[in-house]
């Protein structure tokens, strides 16, 4: 069974939109740091950032897969 067709993505998907937008966020950012360069200064702070609303989402994910929210 994948992660996208389990239960807990399917929950996610269902979250309020906030996050779901740190999830764009988070894609947006690491697409950032990525284009940048490594070597820049931008790369670092879009990295940051990157990791920042990834974290956010990864506890999103982590609060709706035990199912314990109203």
């Amino acid at each position: 069974m994948s992660f996208l067709s389990s239960p807990a993505f399917r929950r996610f998907l269902s979250a309020p939109v906030p996050v779901l937008l740190y999830g764009l966020l988070a894609v947006a950012s690491a697409v950032g740091a990525w284009h940048a360069g490594w070597q820049s200064g931008g790369a670092g702070v879009c990295g940051i950032l990157a990791l920042f609303f990834a974290g956010i989402v990864a506890g999103e994910l982590r609060y709706f897969r035990t199912g314990r929210h109203g």
